[in-house]
């Protein structure tokens, strides 16, 4: 079973850690990273650049495939790719690649997300240690 998922994967945590491996034990799981200019535009400035963010993904033996995501790539990434499933974390439940993906008549899955941990804590961590 091919099981898709599209993320930044900015500041790689235990958080992702877990979710891609949760998701991996769903069948063979192909990742989709973010571009830069697509999370400049929604999100917010990454703090690693999307081949630093993809080169840290490829050291994860449990992901089958990456590739490069953004813009209105989200549907040809899964019109090529035709997963059986699309899972995202719960902490983004209305995310582009559910939302995409149930249009295309893809089934869709909300996988658990750590609580307490998130790219956005760890910066406001770092931010706070500051003072």
């Amino acid at each position: 079973m091919k099981i898709m998922t599209i993320g930044s994967w900015d500041l790689l945590h235990i958080g992702h850690l877990r979710f891609l491996k949760k998701a991996s034990s769903l069948g063979d799981l192909y990742v989709g990273v973010l571009l830069d200019s697509h999370l400049k535009k929604y999100k917010r400035k990454p703090i690693h650049k999307e081949t630093i963010r993809y080169e840290m993904l490829t050291h994860l033996s449990y992901i089958n495939k990456l590739f490069y995501v953004g813009g209105n790539s989200y549907e040809v990434f899964m019109e090529t790719l035709k997963p059986d499933l699309v899972v995202h974390g719960d902490d983004w439940k209305n995310a582009p690649s559910i939302q995409i993906a149930k249009r295309l008549g893809i089934k869709t899955k909300i996988l658990k997300s750590t609580k307490g941990i998130s790219t956005s804590i760890i910066i406001r961590k770092i931010q706070n240690a500051k003072n």
